[in-house]
């Protein structure tokens, strides 16, 4: 193996390695936001204001797929991504839930749309880049 190849693979390795913690801090910032008010812990519920059920179970489960694509982006499984579109998928359906909420008269927050906006942006970064782990793999 020549040197230059085995930068790459360095390099390869270390944005894995800063991808997994990334999406790791953020999956754990939603899983505790979203696992606080769902089951009244901590007195996180009653600073939410009026959150919308369908939204916040959404971003759990969507957290729970993000602990697992860091697991798939440490090994570099393909299957990466597909887990990161299934969070995608269920953060959509959650907005849909949301739209209807609000066309329906029912009390939401303004920060809500905010935070279910950025959730659905980062998770189509990092789908965009579990896209790449097999490339990245191919080329080495």
């Amino acid at each position: 193996m020549n040197a230059g190849k085995l930068s790459v693979m360095g390099r390869v390795a270390m944005s894995h390695w800063v991808e997994a913690l990334v999406l790791f801090i953020f999956g754990l910032v939603t899983f505790y936001l979203s696992g606080s008010i769902l089951f009244d812990l901590f007195g996180v519920r009653e600073t939410q204001g009026d959150y919308v059920n369908i939204v916040v179970f959404g971003n759990l489960l969507s957290s729970i797929l993000y602990f697992y694509a860091v697991v798939g982006f440490l090994m570099r499984r393909e299957s990466t991504m597909m887990v990161l579109v299934l969070a995608l998928l269920i953060l959509l359906i959650s907005g849909g839930g949301l739209f209807y909420h609000i066309v329906n008269g029912g009390l939401y927050e303004q920060k809500t749309l905010g935070a279910l906006t950025l959730r659905i942006f980062v998770t189509l970064i990092f789908i965009y880049r579990a896209s790449k782990i097999k490339n990245i793999e191919e080329n080495l």
